[in-house]
């Protein structure tokens, strides 16, 4: 129960104890309801914030991202010939003239060595999420 409903519940139970004068076993019940309602409050409340708590450190340890250095990416490089600077998600620096980038098969463009860090621990673009294909010498035959 939250609190302004067991004020509002305190009170009317005290005008009832002005008027009718109840006796002490139907005040000790009723006592003992506000304790249980108090009991099972703070122990829902312990019990959410242990779930939280677990989630959170399971997702701590479960998401991480690990680096694969066995992966490589299937980019190529290419000097970057415009006039206008443009951003690099990956580590938020401008890409300015005549520094290396990859342009990756959707169009989103990175500067060389930061789409290829990048691919040691994830083989899909950082904006779209597009599949980005992984070195040949990466691929192991069935055979």
């Amino acid at each position: 129960m939250d609190a302004s409903l067991n004020n509002m519940f305190l009170t009317a139970l005290e005008d009832r104890v002005i008027s009718e004068q109840l006796d002490n076993q139907q005040l000790m019940a009723i006592e003992s309801f506000f304790w249980l309602v108090d009991i099972t409050e703070r122990i829902s409340q312990d019990i959410e914030d242990a779930i939280v708590e677990d989630v959170i450190s399971r997702s701590e340890t479960e998401s991480e991202l690990k680096r694969d250095t066995d992966k490589t990416l299937d980019i190529d490089t290419v000097s970057y010939n415009e006039e206008a600077q443009i951003p690099c998600v990956i580590c938020a620096d401008t890409i300015k003239k005549d520094e290396e980038i990859c342009k990756l098969e959707c169009g989103h463009i990175y500067h060389g060595n930061c789409i290829k860090e990048w691919g040691y621990y994830k083989q899909e673009c950082p904006q779209c999420r597009k599949t980005i294909p992984l070195a040949k010498d990466n691929l192991v035959s069935d055979k």
